[in-house]
C-alpha cells in the first residue's frame, strides 16, 4: 500500500482478490494483529501525553521483563537491551520498553488514541473501480470489557488486538503528517 500522507490518496493498493463471493480486499476486510508496526502508536501516544521523551532512559531489562501481574514481556532474542533511551528501545524495536511505556497510561487513554489514529473504527474508504468489495473491517479488541494490565501491555507492543493493514497505514501516515489523520 502506498499513501500520500499530507492528502487523502491511497496510491496503491496491492492484495486484492476477486473470488466467488465477489471479492476480498486484504487491506481493508482482513484483520491481524499489527505486531511491532503498533509501537508507534504507543510511542506516539506516550509522548504527546508527556509520559517520556525520546532522550529519557528505560530499562529493557535484557529482553524479558516480568510485569507485577500477567505473563513476562520478552523482547526477540538477541535484542537483550538494557538501560537505553526511548529513542534507542524504539529504533531496536523492544516489547519491553513498549510495554512499559504504555502502561504509565490508563487504558482508557490507550484506547482513545488508538481511535485519534483511526483504528477499531472502519476509515470509509471509497474505491473507484466497478468492485463492491463488501465493506471495510472495523479492526478491534477481543473481550474489551476484560481488559486489564496483562492485556494492556501486549496491547502497547501490537499484539492481542486486531487491524486492518490500511488501518496500520494510515496512523503511519498520520504520523507523518504531524499527527493529523486523514480520511483515505
Amino acid at each position: 500500500m502506498v499513501l500520500e500522507p499530507r492528502g487523502r490518496e491511497v496510491l496503491a493498493l496491492v492484495g486484492s482478490y476477486e473470488g466467488v463471493a465477489g471479492g476480498l480486499d486484504r487491506a481493508t476486510q482482513t484483520h491481524r494483529q499489527p505486531g511491532s508496526t503498533f509501537k508507534m502508536l504507543t510511542y506516539a501516544a506516550g509522548l504527546d501525553m508527556g509520559l517520556a521523551t525520546i532522550d529519557d532512559a528505560v530499562d529493557c531489562e535484557h529482553g524479558r521483563w516480568q510485569p507485577a501481574s500477567g505473563r513476562p514481556v520478552r523482547d526477540m532474542e538477541g535484542h537483550g537491551l538494557g538501560v537505553v533511551k526511548f529513542e534507542e528501545a524504539f529504533a531496536k524495536s523492544s516489547n519491553v520498553a513498549a510495554a512499559k511505556l504504555g502502561l504509565r497510561m490508563s487504558s482508557a487513554d490507550f484506547i482513545g488514541y488508538m481511535k485519534r489514529f483511526g483504528f477499531l473504527q472502519r476509515s470509509g474508504v471509497m474505491y473507484t473501480s466497478r468492485t463492491n468489495w463488501g465493506g471495510e473491517h472495523p479492526g478491534g479488541i477481543p473481550e474489551p470489557n476484560r481488559m486489564n494490565v496483562e492485556r494492556h501491555g501486549r496491547m502497547c507492543y501490537g499484539y492481542g488486538l486486531y487491524a486492518t493493514p490500511l488501518q496500520t497505514a494510515m496512523a503511519a501516515a498520520a504520523i507523518a503528517n504531524d499527527g493529523v489523520l486523514m480520511k483515505p
